[in-house]
């Protein structure tokens, strides 16, 4: 099973994007503090750059519980797959 498959549906058609702009803002935080420091001194209003790093962890835990959803309503568990070979006594 993947994000690929047809029967994922509609439930996980948020996922790429999410982890794409997750992974697009926690690099452009780090760019920005390398950036910041190439001309000695911090710059004391860098609380834009922060929200940035803010949205991508936020994104990367919505990722995390939406993949966790997608795989307990997809798995097999739980599901009855025919008689047991070792019954229990």
């Amino acid at each position: 099973m993947s994000l690929l498959d047809p029967r994922t549906g509609p439930v996980c058609r948020w996922l790429r994007p999410v982890a794409v702009a997750a992974a697009s803002l926690l690099l452009g935080y780090g760019l920005l503090r390398l950036l910041d420091r190439l001309d000695g001194h911090r710059d004391k209003g860098a609380w834009a750059w922060h929200t940035l790093f803010l949205f991508g962890v936020l994104g990367f835990g919505a990722l995390i519980v939406g993949s966790h959803g997608l795989l307990r309503t997809r798995s097999g568990r739980g599901v009855k797959r025919g008689p047991r070979l070792y019954q229990k006594r």
